[in-house]
């Protein structure tokens, strides 16, 4: 039998979008590497009101319509200004949400039922 040390005590290690009180939508770590989001410098924010979910594709293209800047932090994960967005949406404040990868919409997704 091999042990194998655990090294992420204090680390979020579900993929999850995290909204924010002032209406920052934040992306964990996790959701960053599971997903290599770290190759895309924006974002593009969009939501289904029947499904109750919001999604997000990642482009490099700043000129892209409705391409929002993603703003990577040193010590892990990265935000997107979106108060707007939040307040159209009704996404309320403070609420992590898991999140996936749809290989299908190439968009990462959230439900927030």
């Amino acid at each position: 039998m091999t042990w194998e040390k655990f090294r992420l005590s204090g680390k979020d290690i579900v993929p999850r979008i995290t909204i924010g009180k002032t209406g920052r939508l934040s992306l964990s770590q996790s959701a960053i590497t599971s997903y290599k989001l770290d190759n895309y410098k924006y974002v593009i924010l969009y939501a289904d009101r029947d499904s109750k979910r919001i999604g997000m594709k990642f482009t490099n293209d700043e000129k892209e319509e409705g391409a929002r800047k993603l703003r990577f932090h040193p010590a892990g994960g990265a935000a997107i200004a979106a108060r707007s967005f939040v307040a159209l949406y009704g996404l309320g404040s403070f609420r992590r949400l898991n999140c996936e990868y749809d290989e299908k919409e190439k968009m990462l997704i959230a439900s927030y039922a």
